[in-house]
């Protein structure tokens, strides 16, 4: 009877092994396909790190949790030898109401000893019993098959797992990184491809900034290409805004292109960028970006911003001439006061115009380009006192003058006003002098007194009025009268 007994635990053993062998099979049966449907989830949606990180603990605790309690299970399988003789008679009739009760005596046959009528009936009971178990087959009592069956799934999901790393290596340890490592640095191969094609390194902040982009790959007609973009002035950066951008390929084009021919989105500037950037002290801003199409997203770039160079204030101080030192002032002209495109000053020729411009920034004025500040004015070196923020002209006034001012300011930006300033010659004209007393002629006595009085007219002014006058030689002298001879007399005034 201990053949007998040595098989049946023999038997346990293997039923135990098999049930661990189950529940193993089952896990990875399972395990693995669920592995790949994650990977290829993954690569059809491009799941963000915290949805990987999520699902894939999600995943990890639910098969450890399963795996643990059915192991447990596994190991704790412990039937007892009678149980295992009483399923060995289920299936071997001829055995029934025997097999189990010799095994029980067999294994209880020490206590069975001080009673020798119980030991005798026991040792028939075994003897019988080991006469009718001889030639069966106790394996029976094991079904490996569907152990098989789960060990042929397990196996099968394995293989898929294999080819799937040979045909596709690469991808397949695109997507063990991406869901050991969430947040770490492995990508996809990119189905989309966009850039951002806006240069630019400095905007003037009075001009609304052209964003633009183009999709080199997987463009379709009607894409949406998306902008991120956000103010930073003084350092402090302002909330991030999303525009879309406009599909700037016509309609017939786009469907037949693999690619867009661009996209496009004006920005508006905020008008608070003025102040920041020309005020007292002035600060910095920058406009910061992204272009994002599909799964492709560009760095962010930077663009800083400026304000475009200004004339703030032209103020004209004329010199009189020397012919007019004494009787026209030294005047001064603030032209940036006047309205109008144009703002203008006259002075007489020959006077010296001093103009001051004043800039809201520095400008670039490099030596022998003066000419392109007024290029109305041929400048030469001499002729230009330049600071940062302003500029002094001396000009000879030979001639009416007019210019535009053109400024560039050190990051190449230009002003866009197209205001002139004119400085009008005056001639000086010839003075007019006209008698004013007597006012026609008159016949007097030869000793008579006759009053002359002149006025001039200039229009600088006049130093000096003569006026000379003659007695004409009477031919015939009035009896008793003491006529003069003919004389010239001159008066001064």
């Amino acid at each position: 009877m201990q053949q007998v007994t040595r098989q049946l635990e023999h038997i346990r053993r293997k039923g135990r092994l098999l049930l661990l062998s189950q529940r193993i099979f089952q896990w990875l049966g399972v395990l693995i396909p669920i592995a790949v449907v994650l990977g290829l989830l993954d690569f059809a949606l491009r799941l963000p790190g915290t949805a990987r990180l999520v699902l894939g603990l999600a995943v990890l605790a639910g098969a450890l949790l399963w795996i643990s309690t059915r192991l447990i299970r596994a190991m704790r399988f412990m039937p007892t030898l009678p149980d295992l003789a009483l399923r060995v008679e289920k299936l071997y009739p001829q055995l029934r109401g025997k097999l189990a009760s010799a095994v029980e005596f067999d294994l209880h046959r020490s206590e069975l000893t001080p009673h020798p009528r119980s030991a005798a009936l026991a040792g028939a009971s075994v003897a019988d019993a080991q006469r009718l178990v001889a030639g069966v087959n106790l394996g029976r009592l094991i079904d490996a098959s569907r152990t098989v069956r789960l060990g042929l799934v397990c196996a099968l999901a394995s293989a898929v797992l294999v080819a799937i790393f040979v045909v596709e290596p690469g991808g397949a340890m695109t997507a063990v990184s991406r869901w050991v490592s969430p947040y770490g640095d492995a990508r996809w191969p990119q189905r989309y491809e966009v850039e951002a094609t806006a240069h630019e390194a400095i905007w003037p902040i009075d001009t609304p900034l052209p964003l633009r982009a183009a999709v080199h790959k997987g463009y379709y007609s009607g894409m949406r290409v998306r902008a991120g973009y956000r103010i930073v002035e003084a350092g402090v950066a302002g909330p991030w805004q999303e525009v879309l951008l406009n599909d700037q390929s016509s309609p017939a084009a786009s469907k037949k292109a693999k690619r867009g021919s661009g996209f496009e989105r004006l920005v508006d500037l905020p008008q608070t960028l003025n102040r920041t950037l020309t005020g007292e002290a002035p600060g910095q801003a920058q406009l910061q970006y992204y272009i994002e199409a599909g799964d492709d997203r560009t760095d962010v770039q930077t663009i800083e911003l400026a304000a475009r160079p200004a004339i703030t204030s032209v103020v004209a101080r004329i010199t009189p001439p020397a012919y007019a030192t004494g009787l026209e002032a030294t005047q001064t002209v603030n032209l940036h006061e006047q309205t109008g495109q144009v703002a203008s000053a006259s002075a007489l020729v020959g006077s010296n115009v001093e103009l001051r411009l004043t800039f809201n920034k520095p400008i670039a004025l490099s030596p022998g380009s003066e000419h392109t500040l007024a290029p109305g004015l041929g400048l030469d070196t001499g002729s230009v006192r330049l600071q940062p923020t302003t500029a002094t002209l001396n000009l000879p006034l030979d001639q009416s003058l007019q210019t535009t001012l053109n400024l560039t300011d050190t990051h190449g930006l230009t002003n866009l006003s197209e205001r002139t300033y004119r400085i009008d010659a005056i001639d000086d004209k010839p003075p007019a002098v006209s008698l004013t007393a007597p006012i026609a002629d008159q016949s007097v006595t030869p000793r008579a007194i006759v009053e002359l009085a002149a006025v001039a007219q200039d229009d600088v002014g006049v130093e000096e009025l003569v006026i000379n006058a003659q007695v004409p030689q009477h031919a015939e002298r009035g009896a008793g009268a003491d006529a003069p001879s003919g004389s010239d007399q001159t008066a001064t005034t």
